[in-house]
């Protein structure tokens, strides 16, 4: 049982939760591929920052079954596979796999400032 209430939101809010749960992954992973997160602009773009918060911190059992850290844990686990197999290349493979789920547009190369 949760002890606060659930944040206002729309169902469609509530769908998202896991694709943006994914995002923390690649926060995480970023400086192993010489990247940086940029983490304000992800928590702006975030439909419902509360929310996802609030999935967060109290898992799934008080989000109307929405796992957000499943989605968290399962990038997590195909990021660590290719950076602990292959280093060497896990740059290109981090960016493919941003690209791939949208979170490129968080990402800028540390060269590249």
């Amino acid at each position: 049982m949760c002890m606060i209430s659930k944040p206002e939101h729309t169902s469609q809010q509530l769908n998202q939760l896991p694709h943006w749960a994914v995002g923390g992954a690649f926060r995480l992973y970023a400086d192993r591929a010489g990247m940086d997160f940029n983490f304000e602009r992800y928590k702006e773009d975030c439909p419902n920052w509360a929310l996802f918060g609030y999935a967060y911190y109290n898992g799934p059992r008080c989000v109307d079954g929405v796992d957000v850290l499943r989605s968290l844990t399962s990038m997590i686990t195909i990021l660590d596979k290719h950076w602990r197999n292959d280093p060497e290349n896990f740059p290109q493979v981090f960016s493919e796999f941003a690209q791939k789920n949208g979170f490129d547009i968080y990402l800028t190369h540390k060269s590249d400032q």
